[in-house]
């Protein structure tokens, strides 16, 4: 191989300003793009066209974030495996065996006095966390008791594992990021797939014994504040909606596996979330949240109040003064549990 001698060089951040430069016209370009699809956006979907044609809409939302891969009615194999008993009742963990050997899981806790039908909650834990976190079963967290404050109602609660465990402390490390382009690249995406599985265990629980299937609701933080507004859309049988710290400027916090192709010109939050009206829909985000900031939550849920001018009383807003975590008042619970 040649050698190559008297070469030019320079310090590395002689280029840094041109370097610069690209990333903030590659930006621009991004963001001044997203604002003109607002029109096409506004011309897409109004109050009138959703009243008129809501199932397009939600099926257009379904083609937007794709196919989930498999069909939860083709098969569910399910196992009810007993953890244990607390003070406030039973504890079980659930396997749900659908097609292609698909093994979702979760936890389920049932009041000691569920003798007669009880409203169905699903908890939905946020990034890195499992059921067992919000659940207080691993001590100190951010979730401020949410499982055992909705226990505490009367309610079974359906606590999911989603694929967004931190693998450092709970093992077995994996790239969601990565799952998830390797879904797209088939037409899919790991919020059709989670989503789902989670239909696939309201199917099941919603026939259980101790299940009032009229009274079902879903609540979540962050990652799982977005999958409770995801599956609120997708699944009607969800009467009511407590998404905590996600709710945003999709354009400005933009994560790969909460946008999709062409999602600017049709759904961004405010649209995304109109889909669940005239349901019941509570939204909080922090003033202290430092993943997301609150006046993007604020301009979304001004946008999404028209949406709801018929029934104001199903939607509500609250800026907490916690940080990125539920609010320990009970504003939410309550919301969720007097619109079931």
């Amino acid at each position: 191989m040649r050698e190559y001698k008297d070469l030019y060089t320079e310090e590395i951040q002689k280029a840094a300003p041109y370097r610069q430069n690209y990333l903030k016209s590659v930006l621009r370009l991004a963001y001044s793009e997203s604002k003109k699809v607002g029109e096409e956006r506004k011309e897409y979907i109004t109050p009138k066209k959703l009243k008129e044609n809501r199932a397009k809409y939600v099926s257009d939302f379904k083609k937007i974030i794709g196919k989930p891969l498999f069909d939860r009615s083709k098969k569910c194999d399910v196992q009810k495996i007993f953890v244990g008993i607390d003070e406030q009742g039973y504890i079980y963990r659930l396997v749900f065996e659908f097609e292609k050997d698909i093994k979702f899981c979760g936890l389920l806790f049932v009041p000691f006095d569920a003798k007669e039908k009880l409203s169905l909650i699903t908890v939905l834990h946020g990034g890195d966390g499992t059921p067992e976190l919000i659940s207080d079963m691993y001590g100190e967290n951010y979730y401020s008791h949410i499982t055992r404050r909705i226990i505490d109602r009367r309610a079974v609660v359906f606590a999911p594992q989603l694929l967004i465990w931190d693998g450092k402390r709970f093992g077995d490390k994996f790239e969601r990021f990565t799952i998830n382009s390797r879904f797209e690249m088939l037409g899919g995406s790991l919020t059709a797939f989670e989503c789902e599985c989670m239909m696939g265990a309201l199917d099941y629980l919603s026939k259980s014994d101790y299940v009032d299937s009229e009274r079902i609701g879903i609540t979540g933080l962050s990652y799982g504040g977005y999958y409770s507004l995801v599956m609120a859309v997708l699944d009607e049988r969800i009467k009511s909606v407590y998404s905590s710290c996600v709710y945003n400027d999709r354009v400005k916090y933009s994560r790969v596996d909460f946008v999709y192709r062409d999602m600017a010109k049709k759904f961004l939050d405010a649209e995304m979330t109109a889909l669940i009206s005239p349901r019941a829909l509570y939204i909080e985000a922090g003033k202290n949240d430092l993943y997301f900031n609150l006046d993007g939550a604020q301009s979304e849920y001004e946008r999404l109040k028209e949406y709801y001018i018929d029934n104001p009383s199903k939607l509500v807003f609250k800026a907490t003064d916690t940080g990125h975590k539920y609010d320990e008042t009970d504003d939410g619970i309550e919301f969720l549990f007097n619109n079931l």
